[in-house]
């Protein structure tokens, strides 16, 4: 009876207006929760989904290219991994666990080197600044949080799977950018 109600009604709803209420505080104490191997394994789960969707360059100029800019870069003892996906768009993104796609059509819209390090250096801080992780609680909570109304505990594996569509905020790509430009 009442504790039925109180478990699979009220709770439920209470956590939902928590959340949006408090859901910034909310998604930082999570995100300061999440061991990095977790984070590894949602960034390995984003990766093999993009490499599902289109080939990966592994070897030539474009790659040795993009592997030079990030080795310089990269910090030392950084868990930083960025590969080349070999499609048309001008365009990188940062997945949790350190791992950076950048797309190729990004080379052939380059004027020089510098452009594209800029963009490797903006993901990168996205990385350091959890933003992709962030994100990724952020939907997993809202969604997760009403899915779980209705009895779908699917809904965190989706949400890993859906990070490379997920847009950052304005303040979050502000915050890239600075950290890319002290980089």
């Amino acid at each position: 009876g009442l504790a039925a109600v109180l478990l699979f009604v009220v709770l439920p709803i209470a956590a939902i207006i928590a959340f949006m209420l408090k859901g910034e505080a909310l998604v930082d104490w999570v995100v300061e929760r999440v061991p990095a191997s977790i984070e590894t394994s949602i960034g390995d789960m984003v990766l093999a989904q993009t490499r599902a969707q289109s080939p990966f360059i592994t070897t030539g100029p474009r790659y040795d290219a993009v592997q030079a800019i990030a080795k310089r870069l990269v910090r030392p003892g950084e868990p930083i991994r960025v590969y080349l996906a070999d499609t048309p768009e001008a365009n990188a993104f940062a997945a949790p666990g350190g791992v950076i796609v950048v797309q190729a059509g990004l080379l052939r819209a380059a004027t020089d080197p510098e452009q594209v390090a800029g963009v490797i250096a903006h993901e990168i801080a996205h990385v350091e600044l959890r933003h992709s992780l962030r994100s990724w609680v952020k939907a997993a909570g809202v969604r997760g949080l009403a899915l779980m109304l209705v009895g779908d505990w699917g809904v965190l594996v989706d949400a890993g799977t859906k990070l490379a569509q997920l847009k950052f905020s304005r303040e979050a790509e502000y915050a890239a950018d600075l950290h890319a430009l002290q980089r």
